[in-house]
């Protein structure tokens, strides 16, 4: 749930600031890369770790750090599609007759990269379910009272030594199966001419 939530931020966030870029150009355009290379230059769990420091391992505090750590990637991606969607000539025929701006990007030009984001959130939730669950193996994210598979993990990590190591089997299992599902999903979305 957190992973999907931040998920969720994270693409409102970079759609909305990707597909300005693209549409407006110009200094704006200038402006969101500039802030994509920034954000991108942080490593996403340093990132995670120096947000449990500050503002504690809440849920509401790891949400709003994937979607600070993830937005980057849905800018990049949609400005990058949308610089290409918007040399189409049923982009060019729809200016032509005088479509307004707003309806020619949600009615027309976001559409045409919906698999783009589909696949961009993909990946993303699967990064967040690994960070999460490192984060709350690390004893520091919001799943540590037990609600997480990483602190579940690292609770059979504790009592391996028993041979009760159905604790961290499991868990385990259920990250890796989660991370796979995700992947599989992604390159499901994925546009059939890119495949």
């Amino acid at each position: 749930g957190v992973s999907l939530l931040g998920v969720l931020l994270a693409a409102v966030i970079g759609v909305s600031l990707g597909a300005l870029a693209a549409v407006r150009g110009g200094v704006v355009d200038w402006l969101v890369l500039r802030l994509v290379e920034t954000f991108m230059c942080f490593p996403t769990l340093l990132l995670l770790l120096v947000t449990a420091a500050f503002f504690g391992s809440s849920v509401m505090s790891l949400v709003v750090a994937f979607a600070l750590v993830m937005w980057s990637s849905f800018a990049r991606i949609v400005r990058g599609e949308l610089l290409a969607v918007r040399e189409r000539e049923f982009v060019r025929i729809a200016r032509g007759l005088g479509v307004s701006q707003l309806r020619l990007l949600f009615g027309h030009m976001l559409p045409q990269v919906r698999g783009q984001i589909g696949v961009t959130a993909a990946f993303c939730v699967a990064a967040a379910v690994v960070a999460e669950s490192t984060l709350s193996f690390l004893g520091i994210g919001p799943g540590v009272q037990g609600g997480s598979w990483g602190s579940i993990l690292a609770q059979g990590k504790d009592n391996a030594h028993f041979g009760l190591w159905h604790l961290w089997f499991f868990p385990g299992v259920a990250i890796v199966a989660t991370v796979v599902c995700c992947h599989a999903l992604a390159d499901r979305l994925r546009p059939l001419e890119s495949r």
